[in-house]
């Protein structure tokens, strides 16, 4: 995943210490092209692109693990700049109070492939098949 992406060409971003869960993520959103995709290590990482009027990405998928007053408030910016939030192993208080959708670890790449599919307002095969 390319390091450095103009922040107004950002459209998925990914915050994780770990690599492999980050390639995990972007390959859950393979329409996406790579070069739109930005992976940051840490949460604090975030708060220089949000002073870029134009970085408003459309899906954000972090890893907080002690996250503190400023991060939920950095979460809640993202939220209004139109990104739609998906937090791994995070506490159901915290996904209430940002409004984010949530996943455990250890988890699959279907898993996230659904969350992400359910946030895009989509329909799963195996729901589709129920529906028929």
């Amino acid at each position: 995943m390319p390091g450095a992406v103009a922040s107004h060409q950002v459209q998925i971003l990914i915050v994780t210490e770990n690599f492999v869960e980050a390639e995990d993520v972007a390959d859950a959103v393979s329409d996406v092209a790579r070069d739109e995709i930005m992976h940051l290590r840490h949460i604090d990482e975030v708060l220089p692109f949000l002073e870029d009027v134009a970085f408003s990405p459309n899906l954000a998928v972090l890893h907080i693990p002690k996250p503190s007053l400023e991060h939920k408030q950095l979460l809640k910016r993202l939220c209004a700049r139109g990104a739609q939030l998906v937090l791994i192993d995070a506490t159901p208080q915290l996904l209430v109070e940002v409004e984010a959708e949530g996943l455990a670890r250890p988890f699959a790449g279907r898993d996230l492939s659904a969350v992400v599919l359910k946030l895009r307002g989509g329909v799963d095969d195996t729901e589709r098949q129920s529906r028929l």
